[in-house]
């Protein structure tokens, strides 16, 4: 993985399924863009560009890495959703963007 510049802030993280970087030039087809609330800090919350295929699930710990918060935190806000996972599991995709939608984040289909 190529190190990123320190001095400008990165808002957006493309993802695959396995929670790793793409590579540069990857041809995915972005369906969604999970764009943050404003303002946006250099520390603080990250976008995400859903790609194909598109997850069935979601973790937990990726949440919290978009939140940039402890996974602790997402587990007690997914909670008040009915849903009862540990740091080290998984939610549903739909649960997962009504879960960002509630935070502030906007999904913009592609």
């Amino acid at each position: 993985m190529t190190e990123l510049p320190r001095n400008k802030p990165v808002a957006y993280v493309q993802v695959s399924f396995a929670g790793e970087p793409h590579p540069p030039g990857f041809g995915a087809r972005i369906l969604w863009n999970v764009n943050p609330p404003l303002p946006q800090r250099p520390d603080g919350q990250r976008g995400w560009m859903v790609t194909e295929p598109v997850p069935e699930q979601v973790r937990v710990k990726f949440l919290a890495m978009l939140l940039n918060v402890e996974p602790f935190k997402v587990v007690a806000d997914l909670l008040n959703l009915g849903i009862f996972p540990s740091t080290e599991q998984t939610v549903p995709f739909e649960k997962a963007l009504e879960f960002l939608r509630q935070h502030g984040y906007t999904i913009e289909e592609v």
